[in-house]
């Protein structure tokens, strides 16, 4: 009975291990999406098997931009696409797209756009997304590639302009004064010095170390399938390491114990 018991556990790693394998290894990105005109929608990216019936997508401000309907099963297979209509609901100069599972607690992905983010707002006749599809690099294209590989021509986000310097103001030396006297002419002042031309302010290295701090204060913790989370590849190999370890210690212990009996 002793070694049924060991294969019966042993079964029970394996099925336990690729349940937690599973979640680390499904991905669904936001790959494109459409903010400047009044018809806004978010393509999403699958790369491998899943259901996405009842997620939702929120933004900056917490509110639903839209939800996927959950009446049928919606499922994505792997490399596939869908669209979700989000109306007029994406702010054309910044905001967050947040993509949440149907329990409206767990975050798939997200994306940010606007003048403080390294992806800045599309144009006129312009989108954003991936390149390639699924990737972490975030891009703006000519055109809409919706349901199809990004590959339209991008766009790069323009240069910020610097700020001219001031210009120096300088006095006008004054005349000298003539005396009463016909033969004597009255000292003649020294001439006030130039001001130097002013520097360009520089911004502070202490204040901008606070802002970055507080711009990292308000970033979410980077969740499963994010842009700034852990590659996904990487916790795959170590859950791998650690079901293998399972599964040889236990192949040990069936062994000893069925040579005993």
């Amino acid at each position: 009975m002793k070694p049924a018991w060991l294969v019966f556990i042993g079964i029970l790693f394996i099925f336990l291990f690729l349940l937690l394998v599973r979640p680390v290894l499904a991905q669904v990105k936001i790959n494109e999406f459409s903010s400047e005109t009044s018809d806004d929608w978010v393509e999403f990216y699958s790369m491998e098997d899943v259901d996405i019936s009842g997620w939702i997508l929120r933004d900056n401000a917490a509110s639903i931009v839209a939800t996927v309907p959950k009446e049928t099963k919606i499922g994505l297979g792997t490399n596939q696409f869908y669209i979700i209509d989000a109306g007029n609901r994406l702010n054309k100069d910044s905001d967050l797209i947040k993509l949440f599972k149907s329990d409206d607690s767990t975050l798939v992905n997200q994306v940010s756009y606007g003048p403080q983010e390294d992806l800045c707002a599309p144009e006129s006749g312009q989108t954003a997304g991936r390149l390639p599809d699924g990737s972490d690099k975030f891009t703006r294209f000519a055109s809409a590639t919706k349901l199809q590989s990004n590959t339209a021509p991008e766009i790069p986000c323009p240069s910020p302009s610097p700020s001219p310097s001031p210009s120096p103001e300088t006095n006008p030396s004054p005349s000298p004064a003539t005396s009463t006297s016909s033969n004597q002419m009255a000292a003649s002042p020294s001439p006030a010095p130039s001001p130097s031309a002013l520097p360009t302010p520089q911004p502070s290295k202490i204040y901008r170390i606070k802002e970055i701090t507080l711009l990292n204060r308000e970033t979410p913790e980077p969740v499963l399938g994010t842009q700034n989370s852990q590659p996904d590849w990487q916790l795959a190999i170590m859950l791998l390491i650690t079901g293998t370890g399972l599964l040889i210690v236990t192949a040990i212990i069936i062994v000893r114990l069925w040579r005993k009996n």
